[in-house]
């Protein structure tokens, strides 16, 4: 069982506490308040570097301040600050002296008072008092540049005094002069600091927050494990908040999962980091981006990566540039190109962070608002060798800017080196994105049906087969699903499960998912990494189907919606709609799980502000009554997924939660019959009914005691609905006919 060890700033750290498989969670900032730009450092502590881990996730955690999210879509960077111990200086010019403080070229005064005159109203006369004074401080020690040696009170001149007649009327002025000038000299030293390099782990774009209440929060998870040599000991992590306006808050957790990675990192160099100009002929993004030289470690001997984060910002003018013209970098190495991407993100419209106060579905330079941005990653290793040293440059196409004052892209790029990979055949579960109850999955959450699992080949045989075993925790009843196909080292590949049985008698509410063979070989050299637990939500009950209620905008021929059963078979689909008018569709159900999609073509959903598209929406309503079910919002995006049950709810059934009566059904997938067992003898007749997935009944049949078997040779192989229906209750199961 994996425990989870909370380590907040400053905290001390006990490594008896830690076992392999454990997961510690480091809290590197806490809930900090983003109120402006700039940098925002905060300190932490790791464990030493005995540990090794697994995978290092960062949550990065957005919320709302008490004064409300802001209404734009902020670049947010997480660098670790990597202090050196190098030290280095500038030549720099200490003044001579200040002025109330302050550094000025010069400064004119008088050592004798002087006074401002103003009209008394009371006495109607010119009236007179003393002008706020001066504080000169001197330096003039040039061993000790700042160390005050003296300080002069003196007083304002360069201004005029004015005269008054009885009335308060101006009739004359006279010139306060000045009776000494001084100009500002200064003494030379050098400004001695330690060399700390900021290394940008991450990267997140705030969302048009400002329609968000208070309370709202939302976190992003991003793989780390790469700069695992730097997490270590004490470290300081800074977050810059590029942006203009109060603000966010933000939380950055580290899960750190002890254990052995695919292969370790040994040693992490920081190249480009920063924002350029981009088309600025007079400040080329090329002086910026200027060749590197990158030393190869010679215990390298697991490969080198290259790890880019970057994203482009600024529009208008000649092909709205940065944030929205799509444009592609090169990575050369030794002065051939290796590897070249364009640098855009497609689908925002798909954020589950929606609605949002902005154009938040526009696709962008590599990132959508409310977002984390996806690394660009490079394997460097046909091209390098250890114990070498390899010239690395970073590319963009030929530009010049036309109209826009700020286009630019943001750079932070580092190489990760690697010691040799510890498995030849390892696959492990990454993450279950359905059944899920990450807000991050909340798009296609809570679901019914398959499951979708997102698995890696951390072993360096080519992965081509895998078997893996999936259910609900606490259902004795599982299922089984092989993969065949080709994923080398570090791939990924998204598994999508057939149905399974979601009887949840335990009440968990928690989905599994089991590797059990790899590449027909039994099971991979590392366990820890082969199970998955993922807790999740249940859909809404609806009884007997939907009424959709549907209103078009100005722009029919974009939306449409279909109804699916938990195979995928369309089992309803409306098109064709007139703009601006209602289309009201009654769809009766058999029972079952379905989902409920509806989509827009040109990604803006029925009702985005700023695509004049009119104003349409989308409502599911009970069959039978004016119950509103759920009302969405039509400010999608590109689309909607509502999964659902109908007249029976996903795990577990009402009647037997009230009555406390277990009822079996096994084998579970079957093959040539299936038993119906009452255990417990409170049942002594029932009646049963086994229908498709069309609501057909396929068998049917009574039992006079509480134990029925039934065969099942002349079924076809799929997914079957077993209703059972006693004196007086109703039980409904899912039956799988292998």
């Amino acid at each position: 069982m994996k425990k989870i060890l909370q380590f907040f700033i400053f905290s001390l750290f006990i490594p008896a506490y830690l076992q392999a498989g454990d997961t510690l969670q480091v809290r590197a900032q806490d809930k900090m308040h983003l109120s402006g730009y700039g940098n925002f450092d905060a300190w932490t502590v790791f464990p030493d570097s005995t540990h090794t881990y697994e995978r290092i996730w960062l949550d990065l955690t957005y919320g709302c301040p008490t004064s409300g999210c802001s209404q734009w879509d902020y670049t947010t960077k997480v660098y670790y600050r990597q202090h050196t111990g190098t030290l280095d200086s500038i030549l720099r010019q200490a003044p001579q002296f200040t002025v109330n403080g302050n550094r000025l070229d010069s400064v004119k005064f008088s050592t004798d008072t002087t006074w401002v005159y103003f009209y008394n109203t009371t006495t109607q006369t010119t009236d007179s008092s003393v002008s706020n004074g001066i504080s000169l401080v001197l330096f003039q020690d040039s061993i000790n540049p700042f160390l005050p040696t003296d300080t002069l009170s003196v007083f304002p001149v360069s201004y005029y005094n004015y005269l008054y007649t009885s009335t308060g009327v101006i009739y004359d002025s006279i010139w306060v002069a000045p009776d000494s000038t001084w100009y500002l000299q200064t003494w030379p030293y050098w400004d001695v600091f330690e060399v700390v390099n900021n290394i940008e782990i991450t990267r997140a774009i705030t969302p048009y927050g400002g329609l968000f209440p208070n309370t709202w929060s939302f976190t992003w998870r991003a793989d780390v494990t790469d700069f695992m040599p730097l997490f270590r000991d004490s470290a300081e992590f800074r977050v810059l908040y590029e942006g203009y306006q109060d603000g966010f808050t933000i939380t950055l957790d580290f899960l750190m999962i002890e254990g052995t990675p695919a292969r370790k990192p040994i040693g992490v160099q920081p190249l480009w980091t920063g924002g350029y100009s981009f088309g600025i002929t007079t400040d080329p993004i090329e002086s910026h981006l200027i060749p590197i030289t990158v030393n190869i470690p010679s215990g390298a001997t697991g490969g080198t990566r290259f790890h880019l984060l970057q994203t482009g910002h600024g529009f208008g003018g000649s092909d709205n540039c940065a944030e929205f013209c799509s444009k592609p970098h090169y990575l050369m190495i030794d002065g051939t190109q290796r590897f070249t991407s364009q640098v855009w993100r497609d689908k925002c419209g798909l954020n589950p962070i929606f609605p949002q106060g902005g154009t938040w579905i526009y696709d962008r330079a590599n990132w959508c608002p409310g977002e984390r941005v996806h690394p660009f990653l490079y394997e460097l290793t046909p091209y390098v060798t250890p114990g070498n040293t390899h010239v690395l440059d970073l590319d963009l196409p030929p530009y010049t800017n036309l109209g826009n004052n700020f286009p630019g892209y943001g750079f932070g790029a580092s190489v990760i080196h690697y010691a040799p990979p510890a498995f030849t055949r390892d696959a492990g579960v990454e993450e279950v994105l359905s059944p899920s109850a990450f807000a991050r999955h909340g798009r296609y959450n809570p679901s019914c049906g398959g499951a979708s699992v997102v698995v890696r080949n951390s072993g360096t045989d080519v992965l081509q087969s895998l078997t893996v075993t999936y259910g609900v925790v606490g259902n004795p009843v599982t299922s089984t699903y092989t993969w065949t196909g080709q994923k080398n080292f570090l791939d990924t590949l998204l598994l999508t499960l057939p149905v399974f049985d979601w009887s949840d008698p335990q009440g968990t509410r928690q989905f599994f998912i089991r590797i059990t063979d790899v590449n027909n070989s039994g099971q991979d050299q590392y366990a820890q990494n082969d199970t998955f637990y993922s807790s999740y939500n249940a859909p809404p009950v609806y009884n007997g189907g939907i009424v959709v209620r549907f209103k078009a905008n100005t722009q029919p021929a974009e939306s449409s919606y279909r109804v699916e059963d938990e195979l995928g078979n369309i089992v309803h689909s409306s098109a064709g709609f007139m703009a601006n008018l209602i289309t009201i569709d009654t769809i009766r159900l058999s029972p079952g799980c379905y989902r409920f999609i509806v989509e827009d073509t040109d990604g803006d959903g029925l009702d985005f502000f700023a695509n004049n598209d009119g104003a349409g929406y989308v409502r599911l309503f009970a069959v039978n009554t004016t119950l509103l079910l759920k009302n969405f919002t039509p400010d999608f995006g590109t689309s909607l997924v509502h999964y659902f049950t109908v007249d029976y709810a996903l795990g577990q059934s009402s009647a037997e939660i009230a009555e406390n009566i277990s009822v079996e059904i096994y084998p579970n997938p079957a093959d040539t019959e299936v038993m119906i067992d009452f255990p417990d003898g409170k049942i002594q007749s029932f009646e049963y009914s086994l229908l498709d997935v069309w609501g057909s009944t396929v068998l049917t049949g009574t039992s006079e005691s509480s134990f029925k078997q039934i065969s099942t040779q002349s079924l076809t192989a799929g997914v079957y609905l077993m209703i059972i229906q006693t004196a007086k209750d109703k039980f409904i199961r899912r039956v799988i006919i292998q």
